[in-house]
Parts: structure tokens; C-alpha cells; sequence
């Protein structure tokens, strides 16, 4: 009875470590890019897709990678408002329209701070990503996004 508890745990610790990796392999693998005249910026991201994960974002994260953001998508173009409410890390926030053309930029938004951030205009949905992102890879308004969730 007892070998065949042994064998029952070593398959439910091997059931348990394989959906752990396909979760990590599933969060870290998705990737979007955003093409600049010179060149395809590669970003791997986790979607914020429900009121919750809108709501939390990135926030209470000491740090992230550095080809690595959090793209928030809405299910109508609208001004969208963000804030850096409880987020310990400065952050570029990329605001996008239905066509995945960038259409303003906020960068170097500061930890903690409860300032309304606008996306000035209409649209689709933001990314965000450590501060400095934008100026390392030369991004800027009217450069694309291309996502498969925005670009079908």
C-alpha cells in the first residue's frame, strides 16, 4: 500500500512541475513587436484581460525584464487613463489605436504617483514597460504595434 502512495505522489509532483512549466513557458513566450523604421523590437508581455488585471497592472512589482511588459487591451477605442498607484517601478506606457499605430507616448512615469496619465486621444490599448524603454529602442508616435489580437 505504501509503494503504491509513493508512486501516486511521484506522478502528482511530476503532473505539478509539468503545468507549472507550461504556465511559465505560456507567460514568458507571448510576444508582440512594435516596427520602427530601423528595425522590429521584440517584447514579451503578459495580457492585463480582465477588470481585476486592469485594475492591479503592474503594481507592487519591484521589477521587471527589460524586453518584457504588460499590454492592456479594451474592447472599444476610447481615452484610456492609467495611474501609478502602489507600482514601485517608473514605468513608459505606449498608447495604441485599433490599428496598432502608436499614437502617444508617456514616458518615465514615476512610481507611486496618483497623477492621471492620458492617452490624449482615442485608443485601442496601452503597454507598459520599464522607463527608458521607449528611448533605448528610438520608439515613437506612428511607429506600429504588431500584435495578432490587433493586427487580425
Amino acid at each position: 500500500m505504501k509503494k503504491t502512495s509513493f508512486y501516486c505522489l511521484i506522478i502528482l509532483l511530476f503532473a505539478l512541475l509539468g503545468i507549472g512549466l507550461y504556465y511559465l513557458h505560456h507567460q514568458y513566450t507571448n510576444a508582440l513587436f512594435i516596427q520602427t523604421p530601423e528595425h522590429k523590437i521584440r517584447l514579451s508581455y503578459e495580457v492585463a484581460d480582465t477588470p481585476e488585471k486592469q485594475t492591479i497592472g503592474l503594481m507592487y512589482r519591484q521589477k521587471i525584464p527589460d524586453d518584457y511588459g504588460m499590454i492592456f487591451l479594451f474592447p472599444e477605442t476610447k481615452t484610456i487613463y492609467m495611474w501609478m498607484k502602489n507600482t514601485y517601478i517608473p514605468l513608459d506606457m505606449i498608447f495604441f489605436d485599433e490599428t496598432g499605430k502608436i499614437t502617444h507616448i508617456h514616458q518615465n512615469a514615476k512610481p507611486h504617483d496618483l497623477s492621471i496619465i492620458s492617452s490624449e486621444n482615442p485608443a485601442k490599448g496601452v503597454i507598459e514597460v520599464n522607463a527608458g524603454f521607449v528611448n533605448t529602442h528610438k520608439i515613437a508616435v506612428g511607429h506600429q504595434v504588431i500584435l495578432s489580437a490587433i493586427n487580425n
